[in-house]
């Protein structure tokens, strides 16, 4: 690939912009993800002036509508919403941050007004070549998932089960396994595999992973992880709070 075709791909994880003055969240790095050609976030809060915190949600997480801007004025161009806080305070901020994102000039993926929607990809055609952007989330309050008939987003849910290995040390810790739920997998396969026809280029932004647990991959991850590659994908944005951002190719 020459010079002239080279994309140069920018990945944070978490994003929130929340203060007086939005435009200074980025003062420091702007010029560095404005040089990229795609610049991917993933979105960690609500936009809106509506809504109450649902009782689910752990860390209820508002801005003003006045911080969006921000997110686009820095350089990114491909956001994904899919985790834990997109539904803290219900469906109308949901949708709120939807609509305030795309003023700014900025489509959300990985969310939707059913579980249809919230699976299309997010395409880029940059330099000449397709980018597909698909996303999914794996830590969820109860209810944040898309369904056929509710609004949320794309889920990779997964299984814990804690394994006694000490029966005869009472209160010794358990080894933990973690599984992937089968059908968001399947469904998560067929995704990569459609777009991977569509795109040249298979990024799956997963926002998953262990609070407070750094470099530590729970089972399910590299299940998960494993089957991406597998069907296509081409490289994974993988990161939650409190994590680096973990960038597998």
């Amino acid at each position: 690939m020459s010079d002239k075709e080279t994309i140069t791909v920018l990945a944070v994880g978490d994003v929130v912009v929340k203060r007086d003055d939005p435009e200074t969240c980025f003062a420091h790095v702007r010029d560095v993800i404005k040089s990229a050609d795609i610049a991917f976030c993933q979105l960690e809060t609500t936009y809106s002036k509506r809504g109450a915190p649902l009782p689910q949600a752990r860390v209820p997480m508002r801005a003003d509508p006045k911080n969006a801007p921000a997110i686009k004025n820095a350089g990114f161009n491909a956001v994904a919403f899919a985790s834990n806080h997109h539904m803290d305070y219900g469906a109308d901020a949901f949708f709120d941050t939807i609509d305030v994102m795309k003023k700014t000039g900025i489509t959300l993926f990985g969310v939707g007004k059913n579980i249809e929607e919230a699976r299309k990809p997010y395409i880029i055609d940059c330099k000449g070549t397709k980018v597909g952007f698909l996303a999914y989330s794996s830590i969820l309050p109860m209810g944040y998932w898309a369904q056929v008939d509710k609004p949320g987003c794309a889920p990779i849910r997964g299984w814990t089960y804690y394994e006694q290995i000490e029966h005869d040390q009472p209160g010794t810790p358990p080894r933990i396994h973690s599984f992937a739920h089968e059908g968001d997998k399947a469904a998560m396969i067929e995704d990569i595999e459609k777009l991977k026809a569509q795109a040249d280029i298979v990024m799956v932004s997963m926002h998953w992973g262990i609070h407070f647990k750094e470099a530590e991959i729970a089972g399910y991850q590299k299940e998960v992880g494993y089957a991406a590659l597998d069907a296509g994908a081409d490289a994974i944005l993988g990161a939650d709070f409190l994590q680096p951002l973990q960038f597998c190719l």
